[in-house]
C-alpha cells in the first residue's frame, strides 16, 4: 500500500531579533504541513544565517540533478528491456549488460542526511503538478522509503 504525501508550504516568516551590537538579525522559519492519508504532521526548520539558506538552495539543486540522473537510468533500463523482449539481445546478453554496467541502470538509494534535506525535498514535491507516493519519491530522488517515512513519524 502506497502512502500519499501531500504538502502545504507556508511563506517564510522573518522575525527580527535584537543583537548585542545593535544590529537587527533575522531568523527565518520554514514551516511545512504534510498530510499522509488522514494524518497531518508539521515540520519546522529554523535558518539562522545566510549560509543555511544558500545550502538549502544547493540541496534542492542536488535533488533536481539526482532526479534527472535517475530518470535517465530508468530510461536506459527500459530501452535495454525492450531490446530483450523484442529479441534484439539474448537473455544472457541482457543479464551480462546489467551485471557489467549496473551503475547505468540501477538507482542507488540513500538516506536523508538532515532535516534541511527533508525540507528541500518537501518543497520540491510541493511544486510538482502531481502528488507523489513515497515509492515514486524513492524512485525519482533515490531516497530510501524508510528514511522518508521516519521523518513523518511524530
Amino acid at each position: 500500500m502506497e502512502t500519499d504525501v501531500l504538502t502545504y508550504f507556508e511563506d517564510i516568516q522573518q522575525k527580527p531579533e535584537l543583537s548585542t551590537m545593535g544590529n537587527t538579525v533575522f531568523k527565518s522559519e520554514f514551516s511545512t504541513r504534510i498530510k499522509v492519508s488522514q494524518n497531518f504532521f508539521e515540520f519546522k526548520l529554523k535558518a539562522s544565517d545566510i549560509e543555511t539558506l544558500i545550502s538549502f538552495g544547493r540541496i534542492k539543486d542536488l535533488f533536481y540533478h539526482e532526479a534527472i540522473l535517475n530518470l535517465i537510468k530508468k530510461s536506459k533500463f527500459l530501452q535495454l528491456y525492450i531490446q530483450l523482449i523484442e529479441n534484439q539481445i539474448s537473455e544472457e546478453e541482457y543479464e551480462a549488460e546489467l551485471k557489467e554496467n549496473s551503475d547505468k541502470y540501477f538507482i542507488n538509494l540513500k538516506e536523508l542526511n538532515s532535516d534541511l534535506d527533508f525540507a528541500a525535498l518537501v518543497i520540491i514535491m510541493q511544486s510538482l503538478p502531481k502528488n507523489l507516493s513515497v515509492d515514486e519519491v524513492t524512485e525519482i530522488f533515490g531516497i530510501k522509503s524508510q528514511s522518508i517515512l521516519s521523518k513523518l513519524i511524530v
